[in-house]
């Protein structure tokens, strides 16, 4: 098996590692590990490797790279879940929300 390696342009690769600086300043560790992994990867290291560097479970380093590879850096950011879209339209979001303010008013 041939180990996924993320080309990056030079400049991409310094967008990321100031992108990496600036999470760890903001404490935003989890962000700064996943780009941290993805650097690694474009140095040419195996998830294996980048594991054992970063101390995470290897099936975690293959995930990221594989979610950045697909979304981007978008993808490595808190709050970002892939699966399945919401199924509620905008007005039954509304009318849920007005009545779960109903119900605690009326306690």
């Amino acid at each position: 098996m041939n180990p996924r390696i993320i080309r990056l342009h030079p400049k991409t690769f310094d967008r990321l590692a100031r992108s990496r600086r600036e999470a760890e300043r903001n404490g935003a560790y989890r962000v700064a590990t996943r780009i941290h992994a993805v650097l690694l990867n474009c140095e040419e290291r195996t998830s294996g490797e980048i594991a054992a560097i970063l101390q995470a479970p290897r099936s975690k380093v293959s995930e990221w790279l594989a979610t950045y590879a697909a979304h981007g850096v978008d993808g490595l950011l808190e709050g970002y879940r892939s699966g399945r879209p919401g199924a509620l339209s905008e007005a039954q979001r509304v009318t849920l929300a007005d009545m779960g303010v109903r119900q605690i008013r009326g306690c």
